[in-house]
């Protein structure tokens, strides 16, 4: 492996743990998608009313874990997932989702006095710029989709 592979790797990790945990209750300590429907109705999403709160869940949980598949194929050498076009477009559903949780969940819940809070805070921007820098990358696109 070489050392964007364990990025890609890490990534993949925590997409994946990500998608599976909203999609299934109790699996990985997840809430499951009526957990994330209600939390994303109480966040200002509410005027989606249930339905579609719950629809936008399943959309979350889908993407944040086709994210973690590519980059789990980019991470193993896949010729496929490991084309820029599809890492790249997982590194942007990336930093859509961690700039969400930040300003959806992070920053509304921050108590600066709590090394934790800094800590769940900095580790997303750290995300962030990490799917920033991939997104963005000078590789050009070998593969036509």
């Amino acid at each position: 492996m070489k050392g964007s592979a364990f990025t890609k790797l890490g990534l993949a990790l925590l997409f994946l743990w990500g998608g599976l945990e909203k999609l299934f209750t109790g699996f990985l300590g997840g809430v499951g998608l009526k957990a994330v429907a209600g939390m994303l109705g109480g966040m200002g999403f509410g005027f989606l009313g249930e339905t579609g709160t719950y629809v936008l869940a399943i959309v979350l949980a889908v993407v944040e874990l086709a994210a973690g598949l590519i980059f789990l194929g980019a991470a193993f050498g896949c010729k496929k997932c490991g084309s820029c076009c599809y890492v790249k477009k997982a590194a942007w559903a990336g930093v859509i989702i961690m700039v969400g949780a930040i300003a959806l969940v992070h920053i509304p819940s921050f108590d600066a006095a709590s090394a934790g809070s800094w800590a769940n805070l900095l580790l997303h921007v750290v995300v962030v710029t990490t799917c920033l820098g991939i997104a963005t990358g000078d590789k050009k696109c070998e593969v036509k989709v």
